[in-house]
């Protein structure tokens, strides 16, 4: 009996590392984070065959929960939903705070777990949990079960589940950087295009309503405001898009205001909830404008405009967005001094010709009078 027991534990042994390699390998040949997670849940349940489910939880910053993202278990839409956790809230919860991994043998009898609202999805009897930490911290947990019985893992059953969590990890973060090198690339080719529209323009005009829709389309916001100064500091130009939101455009208030500050302090606004902010004139919130983002144009050095761009629903503009708009700026500026440059020049040519001219029609005289 004794060298049946050690084949079987050599067996589980040589099934408990194919899984590992044959992880390691999807991590290396996959780049879809959702498929390499898959392969991480099932291989797992091959090198612990005391467990009938599994599943992963990675943190969402946005919401501060636990999500479910990977699970064996054929849950319906709306308990795939309910079993996101709060940060130590169940078991899940508990382990992604604490950053400890559990062994529990009888879940039925352990306070810290959640039973979810669908009777006919019978609780697990035990279960193993564990974080999965990366270079970044703990960005989730790895949980197996077993459905009926109880005191079904042991310790080393912990200890491989923790290095799957550990491909899991490898696995999240290399999508990541994957996903972060084709966005990159996607904005770059963006920029370049857009880059080559505004160059396109001749006008002013024509510039600074590129740069307003594509500012649009880049936050996300339904119109865009941008009152312009151009080389005087006297007159203001006001330009806006589409031309059917136009009727909600304001007048820019330049003694104080957001207006007056963008001008006079350069400063980025960004307001969330236009209702909340004293600086915001009172028609905007009249005019169903609920956030607003707002810059400074620079042109030689100076302040030539003040853009805003509006939404008409909540909204946090974050920082990416924010970086996208300062890189579409320079664009706009580049443009419009090439623009100034034309017009200098066709003013200067349309001098010359009217100096020679001038001279022709000088020189005729005098010949005459000869």
């Amino acid at each position: 009996m004794g060298f049946i027991r050690n084949l079987d534990e050599f067996h589980l042994l040589e099934t408990r590392l194919k899984a590992l390699i044959d992880t390691s390998k999807a991590i290396n040949n996959t780049l879809e984070s959702e498929e390499i997670l898959d392969r991480v849940v099932r291989s797992t349940l091959l090198a612990i065959p005391a467990a009938d489910r599994g599943s992963i939880h990675f943190f969402d910053e946005s919401s501060g929960k636990l999500n479910l993202i990977i699970s064996s278990y054929d849950f319906s839409k709306n308990d795939w939903e309910a079993r996101g956790f709060q940060v130590g809230e169940g078991i899940a919860g508990w382990v992604f705070k604490s950053q400890q991994p559990v062994i529990i043998e009888d879940v039925l009898k352990d306070d810290r777990y959640q039973q979810i609202e669908n009777k006919k999805i019978k609780p697990p009897r035990s279960m193993l949990c564990v974080p999965i930490t990366s270079k970044r911290g703990t960005i989730g947990v790895m949980t197996l079960c077993h459905s009926t019985n109880p005191k079904s893992f042991s310790q080393p059953d912990l200890d491989i589940l923790a290095g799957f969590a550990d491909q899991a990890a490898v696995a999240i973060e290399n999508a990541k950087q994957i996903a972060k090198i084709k966005k990159e690339a996607e904005e770059l080719d963006f920029l370049h295009s857009i880059s080559l529209r505004i160059n396109a323009q001749v006008e002013i005009e024509d510039i600074l309503t590129v740069l307003l829709e594509t500012g649009n389309k880049l936050l996300g916001t339904e119109m865009a405001v941008v009152h312009w100064r151009g080389r005087s500091e006297q007159i203001i130009q006001t330009y806006s898009v589409p031309a059917e939101l136009r009727n909600l455009t304001t007048d820019p208030r330049l003694e104080d205001g957001l207006t007056a500050e963008v001008f006079r302090d350069g400063t980025v606004v960004v307001i969330p909830d236009t209702t909340q902010d004293p600086r915001v004139n009172p028609l905007v919130i009249k005019r169903g404008i609920k956030s607003l983002f707002g810059c400074p144009l620079m042109l030689s050095n100076r302040i030539a405009g003040a853009l805003f761009f509006n939404s008409q629903q909540f909204k946090f503009f974050d920082e990416h967005e924010i970086h996208l708009i300062s890189l579409l700026l320079p664009l706009a500026s580049i443009a419009i001094e090439n623009s100034n440059i034309i017009d200098t020049a066709n003013v200067l040519n349309e001098i010359k010709a009217t100096l020679e001219s001038l001279m022709t029609h000088t020189k005729l005289n005098t010949s005459n009078h000869t």
